[in-house]
Parts: C-alpha cells; sequence; structure tokens
C-alpha cells in the first residue's frame, strides 16, 4: 500500500469528536508549567484508590495490591 492511500480508511479525531476541540496541550519545557503541574498532582497524595474488575455488577478482587509511581 503507499503511503498516499495508508491508513486513509481510518477517520480523524476532528471527525470522530466534531463537537470537541483539540486542547492547546502543556509544555513540559516551562518550568512555570511543571511547577503547576507538580502542585496539582501532589493534592492526590493522600489518596488511595481501588481498582478491580466488575462482572454483572459484583466487583471481583481476590486481594490488594499497593501499587506505587516509580518516582
Amino acid at each position: 500500500m503507499d503511503k498516499e492511500r495508508y491508513l486513509q480508511n481510518v477517520p480523524r479525531p476532528k471527525n470522530i469528536f466534531s463537537d470537541r476541540d483539540n486542547s492547546i496541550g502543556f509544555d513540559f519545557g516551562d518550568m512555570e508549567d511543571l511547577k503547576m503541574l507538580k502542585n496539582e498532582i501532589g493534592k492526590f497524595d493522600s489518596n488511595m484508590f481501588h481498582g478491580c474488575s466488575v462482572i454483572n455488577g459484583n466487583e471481583i478482587s481476590k486481594e490488594d495490591n499497593k501499587v506505587a509511581a516509580p518516582f
């Protein structure tokens, strides 16, 4: 398949989510943006989240596994 027709049948995001605008993004090179991001992420440090499979409305969980971010 040539490059011009490659994935031609796959709709572009704008055609899938036409009612939503793209975000302006995040500049990881801007120290002020990074400080703000770190501050916002820090708000979740004391939270504990629980995740498991749900089958027919029933939570299926054999045991808890603590997971920590690698940083």
